[in-house]
């Protein structure tokens, strides 16, 4: 998969990709799927084209 595979800067769309924490071995997992690029494939991850996006966020450091 090239770069614009998956996202156009022109679509009209915002192109989100939402990391979940995992365990030190699914942490070491996504590091081999982003050398690999199938990093997006991974349980850990969630790619999601939105037109509009409201953040919430519960805790102190939820958001980066």
């Amino acid at each position: 998969m090239g770069d614009g595979d998956f996202c156009h800067c022109s679509d009209g769309s915002l192109d989100l990709i939402v990391a979940r924490a995992g365990n030190c071995c699914q942490t070491t997992a996504l590091l081999g799927r982003y050398i690999s690029r199938t990093h997006l494939q991974s349980p850990l991850m969630d790619y999601v084209k939105a037109k509009k996006v409201t953040l919430r966020y519960p805790g102190e450091n939820t958001v980066n």
